[in-house]
């Protein structure tokens, strides 16, 4: 078995080194990278542990608003078709990303932006069950009024 090592690298206008420290005594917000990139001259890195508060907070909120944009591109594209299949899609991740949001990501985030977010994700979420409700009455009358040919 290999012996990993951590290390934290700081960078001080005196000197410049890495020091051998265990990521497991450090709290911050855990970062695996995209594996898109591959060039000969590159470090691997398989895990990034982010320690800063304000780069967790702007990475986080990037990463949010991001999944909103899609997620509001689908509701759209959901909105134009009558797909029901799509609509139960994007509330699953509506209410997923809603989840995500007030529970996983509340220790890094400031608590005024989880609510306005919250929010957001709420009516999209209100609009969402409307559109499927709707759509559910709208083919229950649909059937009612074929009724019996003779």
């Amino acid at each position: 078995m290999k012996n990993s090592l951590s290390y934290l690298i700081i960078k001080n206008k005196d000197t410049k080194s890495c020091s051998n420290t265990s990521f497991k005594e450090l709290h911050g917000y855990k970062v695996v990278p995209k594996k898109t990139i591959v060039r000969n001259n590159m470090i691997k890195v398989n895990q990034m542990n982010l320690i800063d508060p304000v780069l967790i907070e702007n990475m986080l909120r990037k990463k949010i608003e991001k999944k909103i944009e899609t997620l509001i591109f689908k509701i759209v594209n959901v909105m134009d078709s009558d797909d029901d299949d799509d609509a139960e899609k994007a509330l699953t991740e509506a209410e997923r990303l809603k989840y995500i949001l007030v529970n996983e990501y509340q220790e890094f985030l400031e608590e005024e932006y989880i609510n306005k977010t919250s929010k957001k994700l709420q009516i999209i979420i209100d609009e969402l069950r409307v559109r499927m409700m709707m759509k559910y009455k709208y083919d229950n009358v649909k059937e009612e009024s074929r009724g019996k040919s003779r």
